[in-house]
């Protein structure tokens, strides 16, 4: 079951999140990267084009992407922390 989402986005079922990635991603992130798992900031589950991921959001900005079983898939860094093309700060 879940909710209507917001104008028309896709809703997430809750029998399709596995409770058990959250700590998995984010042990093997904060290992990834180095720093303790209170560097996170925040983790969220989404939905596109019929596929869960889940994203782990750092303090420093550094992003991790795991599919629906957790396994990371995709690490980067927020593009609001990048300097833009003329070199200024964001």
């Amino acid at each position: 079951m879940s909710g209507g989402g917001f104008g028309g986005l896709d809703t997430i079922p809750y029998d399709r999140l596995d409770p058990r990635v959250p700590q998995r991603l984010t042990r093997a992130a904060a290992e990834r990267l180095g720093k303790p798992d209170s560097r996170i900031n925040y983790l969220v589950p989404s939905i596109s084009q019929g596929e869960v991921s889940w994203g782990t959001y750092f303090k420093d900005g550094s992003i991790f992407i795991a599919n629906a079983r957790g396994p990371i898939i995709l690490k980067g860094l927020s593009p609001y922390l990048r300097p833009n093309i003329r070199g200024l700060s964001p």
